[in-house]
Order: structure tokens, then C-alpha cells, then sequence
């Protein structure tokens, strides 16, 4: 158009051309219908010679991309036909490891055997020839260029290199996330749920003292001990009772609830000292009370035999005895989930998915959040394993300890169905062993009485508790 514009324009007088009022036309310039035929004649070639380039480039374009898709599709065979001929390669070379080791185990080989050339050997030659002389064309018809099996091997160890360092980055990743997780939940229950007591330091470490109820001159002083896996916080539908009518003390054992990690091993013998060193240091006066539930019981009685002067009673509930061992069917169980509880707690696994989270069903709900944030401490699992591994040494403390308590009041509380818990299992017969064990610790003092609770599994404190401040007002009165 820009050549149509200048060829007309130059057909024109200059004053014409500038559009001047004034101009005379020149009687030698085209008539006006010629003008016009030449300007179409110009605009149609114009056009032609667009059509033209345009056609030229869109027949280049499809050249192009023909010519593209043919190179995609002949490299993509080429590879295929590589892939094809190195796993025949590798085939053969496997065939012919195996027919040489067939033949080495097979047959006896002669002296000159070296000169002779078995199977295998050939299988092996035929192969090390064709991956020698086998090359692939390279699509621009380059010199070839193949791949050895050690360059292959070579390429499929730092493949896999490359997955096993991303793999172990995010092993890593994952461990640093989980630590933090666990961190941070275990500093926000701390600060969302302080010690209802005092933390008294027993000698660089601290346990934690719970302690209710006025002093009354010439009222014992009851001291309540939890068994294996429990905290003072199994004792809280009991130890308001107590202390309507005298002085009350509930603690966490070294590794529970409030209280700090302790020494090992974690035996009976050590744990007695921890609570006599306890009770001095607080100031708490005797002489005492002593409660203990389950394992507790063992701890309870190890101490009346280690400081008999300042023990005024006992009462035992649902016992452990130190010959339960002997019969299968009382063995503890769950030991052997314990590395496992270890290994995931320090990463939150256990918080996250709310594994423990049945064990505070039995709690009252007020307390059963406080509960579950002992339970998720990463201490815990390990203080559970670390009792749970004294065991036998603790059995075997108690067992050495043994001696008649004379006239000391007594109360031995035995559960009336088997199971933890009363409810889900009622009408299940609890073990005649265990029984007959109860029986045993009866007959420790000639002061001494035996109740059933019927209506109780294991733990009584919690599904019979009136029955537990109902025995411990009557040790309190010395008489059984």
C-alpha cells in the first residue's frame, strides 16, 4: 500500500499532492478512471505478493514441523532398539555366568583344562564380543557411541545414590519436624498445667508431693503409692475422701507425671529410698499410712520392712505379690511395645495419633487432658521401660525383705473380676493364682482382713473408691 501511495502521489502537481485551494489541474496528468484501475491494479499485486509470502511460510513451518516429529520418532525407535539390544546383552551374559557356574559345580574339570574352553566360557566370549562389537547409529550418522556395562553400572549407582540421599533428607526432615512438634506440645502442657503440690529435691532431681488435709495430733499421716505406668492422678477420687478426716499424701515417682527423671536402675529398694528422702525433706510427719496399688503395694511393703518404726498401717490394693511370676497367666503383658513407645514418643508419633489415649477413659473428666499430657511427656515411655527392666531385680528385693508384720493393721482390697476395669468385664473369673497370692498377703499380719471388691477390676481406686477410703479409715483405727 506504501507503493501504491508514493507512485499516485508522484502523478500529481505539487500544489495538488499539498491539497491547495488554488491549484490548476495539468491537462497532461491521467484521467481520473485510469488513476483509479492503476491503484487496484497496484493493490492486487500487492496482495498476491502477501498471499505469496504468507504460503511460503506456512509451507516452511509444516516442513519444519514434519521434519521435527520424523527426528522425534526416529530417535524414540532408536532408543527402543538400544533398550531391546542391552537387555538381550545382559541376558545372554547372565546365561552364560549361570551355564559357567552350572558346570563348575557339575563336572569335574581335567588338568588341561585351562586349553579347553567349556560352555559357559563360550556363552561369556560371545557375549563380551557382541557388547564389543555392537554399536548403535547415532540419528545424524555420527561415529557410534555406546554404553559399557560398567558405565551403566556406574549410572545405576549414582541413580541410586541420588534416591537413598533424598530418601534420607526427608527421613531427617521429617525426624527434625517431629522433635519440634513434640517440643512444643510438651512446653505448652507444662505451662497449661502446673503441679497441684510442691517439687521437693531429693538429691538433683525432683519429685512431686501432693499433700492434703489438716495434720491432726495423733493421726497417722497416709502416703498413697501408684502402681507400674501410673501417676499421683489415679488416687484423685480417693484422696479428697481422706482427707475429710486426716492428713493425705499422693506423689509422682521419679520419671511420672510433675516428677524429674531419676537414677537407675529403677528397683523397689531405690525407689524407697527416693520417698523416704521425700517425706523427710517436706517435713511431712509421721508415722504413716501406707496405700499402694498394684506394683505399688510391693514398694509399700519393702518399705514397712526397711523403716518399720514409722509405718502404722497398711492397706494393699489389688497387690502385685512377689511370686506371680511363677504362673504364666500373671506375667505382666504389653513389655514388648515398650522400645516401640520409646523409639516414637521423642518425634510426637504417639501424641499425634492419640495412642494412649484409652488409658485415661477411667479418669474423672476434669482430669483426664492433665492425664493424657503425663502420658504423651517423652519421658514417660522410657521411665515405664526402665521399671519394667528392674522387675525381676524389684520381685527379687521384696522376696530377700520378706518377714511377718506381727499385729500390724492390715487390709488386703482384692478385685471381683478380671480385667483392668469393671466395666467390659464383668462376670469374667479373676485367675484362682491370684487369688490364692492374695491369700498369701493376708497372712502377713495376724491383724489382718481380706474385701472383695465386686464391682472392681484392677484398678478399685477408681472403680470402687469408697471401698479404699473405707479400708483406710479402718487401719487408721488399728483395729481389722
Amino acid at each position: 500500500m506504501t507503493e501504491v501511495a508514493s507512485t499516485t502521489a508522484g502523478t500529481l502537481p505539487r500544489s495538488s499532492a499539498r491539497g491547495g485551494k488554488g491549484a490548476i489541474a495539468d491537462t497532461t496528468a491521467p484521467s481520473s478512471s485510469e488513476h483509479d484501475q492503476a491503484c487496484c491494479r497496484e493493490a492486487g499485486r500487492a496482495a498476491a505478493k502477501a498471499r505469496y509470502q504468507a504460503e511460503t511460510v506456512r509451507a516452511a513451518t509444516y516442513r519444519a514441523r514434519r521434519s521435527c516429529m520424523s527426528r522425534i520418532a526416529e530417535m524414540l525407535s532408536q532408543g527402543m532398539r538400544e533398550a531391546s539390544q542391552v537387555f538381550r546383552l545382559n541376558l545372554l551374559r547372565r546365561q552364560a555366568l549361570s551355564t559357567r557356574e552350572t558346570t563348575a559345580h557339575t563336572c569335574a574339570l581335567p588338568r588341561d583344562s585351562r586349553k579347553k574352553e567349556t560352555n559357559g566360557d563360550r556363552f561369556t566370549r560371545r557375549a563380551d564380543e557382541e557388547i564389543g562389537a555392537t554399536s548403535f547409529a547415532s540419528p545424524r550418522g555420527e561415529a557410534p557411541a555406546h554404553t559399557t556395562p560398567p558405565k551403566r553400572r556406574k549410572a545405576l549407582w549414582r541413580r541410586v545414590r541420588r534416591i537413598l540421599l533424598i530418601g534420607a533428607l526427608l527421613i531427617v526432615l521429617l525426624a527434625g519436624t517431629g522433635l519440634l512438634y513434640q517440643s512444643i506440645a510438651s512446653a505448652q502442657d507444662a505451662s497449661s498445667y502446673p503441679p497441684p503440690g510442691k517439687l521437693i529435691d531429693v538429691g538433683g532431681y525432683r519429685l512431686h508431693l501432693y499433700c492434703t488435709g489438716a495434720v491432726r495430733p495423733g493421726s497417722p499421716t497416709v502416703i498413697l503409692e501408684e502402681g507400674l505406668g501410673s501417676t499421683s492422678l489415679v488416687w484423685s477420687k480417693v484422696q479428697p475422701g481422706v482427707a475429710s478426716f486426716t492428713h493425705v499424701c499422693s506423689y509422682d515417682r521419679a520419671g511420672y507425671g510433675w516428677s524429674d527423671m531419676g537414677p537407675l536402675p529403677r528397683t523397689n529398694r531405690r525407689m524407697i529410698t527416693e520417698l523416704h528422702t521425700l517425706l523427710t525433706r517436706a517435713g511431712v510427719p509421721g508415722p504413716y499410712v501406707l496405700v499402694g496399688h498394684s506394683s505399688g503395694g510391693l514398694i509399700m511393703r519393702l518399705y514397712a520392712s526397711t523403716y518399720p518404726q514409722q509405718v502404722a498401717g497398711l492397706v494393699l490394693v489389688d497387690s502385685s505379690h512377689e511370686d506371680q511370676d511363677r504362673y504364666p497367666e500373671l506375667r505382666p503383658t504389653g513389655t514388648n511395645l515398650l522400645p516401640l513407645c520409646q523409639a516414637l514418643a521423642p518425634f510426637g508419633i504417639l501424641r499425634l495419633l492419640g495412642y494412649l489415649n484409652g488409658d485415661v477413659a477411667e479418669d474423672p473428666p476434669t482430669l483426664q487432658l492433665v492425664d493424657k499430657a503425663h502420658l504423651y511427656q517423652t519421658r514417660y515411655c522410657q521411665t515405664v521401660s526402665d521399671e519394667a527392666a528392674a522387675w525381676d531385680e524389684s520381685l527379687a528385693q521384696v522376696r530377700a525383705a520378706r518377714h511377718p508384720l506381727g499385729h500390724l493393721p492390715l487390709v488386703v482390697l482384692t478385685r471381683g473380676v478380671n480385667g483392668n476395669s469393671f466395666q467390659g468385664n464383668a462376670g469374667k473369673q479373676v485367675p484362682l493364682s491370684w487369688l490364692t497370692l492374695q491369700k498369701d498377703l493376708v497372712s502377713l499380719s495376724t491383724n489382718s482382713t481380706q474385701i472383695i471388691a465386686t464391682r472392681s477390676g484392677h484398678s478399685i481406686q477408681l472403680d470402687q473408691p469408697d471401698l479404699v477410703i473405707a479400708a483406710i479409715k479402718q487401719v487408721l483405727t488399728g483395729k481389722v
